[in-house]
């Protein structure tokens, strides 16, 4: 005797697929969640700078800060926008660097954000600042252009 099975499938209801949606949120939202809260984590021989640029005592409030270094004999430029509060973020290898901030792309692009600054702070090898930047975490790296 020969046994024969039949597949009886349910058509879906609204209910499993509203069930489905909300796993699928769900496991979103704690892949976001869980990504929002990672550390950034240096490369060996680099590190994270932060901090404020400054003019005439006030935050720049817009422009590039540059950061220029050499790492195993290559020059490396690095740059970081300067937000509206002047504060800047950029990763850079570690060691002695010059600076120079840019403000020349602001003119055309957000003129409203654009000041004026002395040229020389333009070239990194005449601007006259430096800093060494360590492994890990520079926070509070503060630029004071006169």
């Amino acid at each position: 005797m020969r046994s024969i099975c039949l597949y009886l499938r349910q058509p879906a209801s609204a209910l499993t697929w509203i069930g489905r949606g909300v796993v699928l949120v769900a496991a979103a939202l704690a892949v976001m969640i869980g990504g929002c809260n990672r550390v950034q984590k240096t490369r060996p021989g680099w590190a994270n700078v932060s901090g404020t640029v400054t003019y005439q005592g006030k935050p720049l409030p817009g422009g590039e800060v540059m950061w220029c270094t050499a790492k195993d004999g290559i020059s490396i430029a690095r740059g970081g926008p300067i937000r509206g509060d002047g504060t800047f973020a950029l990763d850079t290898p570690t060691g002695p660097a010059t600076i120079a901030i840019q403000v020349a792309d602001l003119k055309n692009a957000q003129p409203s954000r654009r000041v004026e600054i002395p040229a020389k702070y333009a070239d990194a090898q005449k601007s006259g600042l430096t800093h060494e930047a360590k492994e890990g975490d520079n926070k509070d790296v503060n630029i004071d252009l006169k």
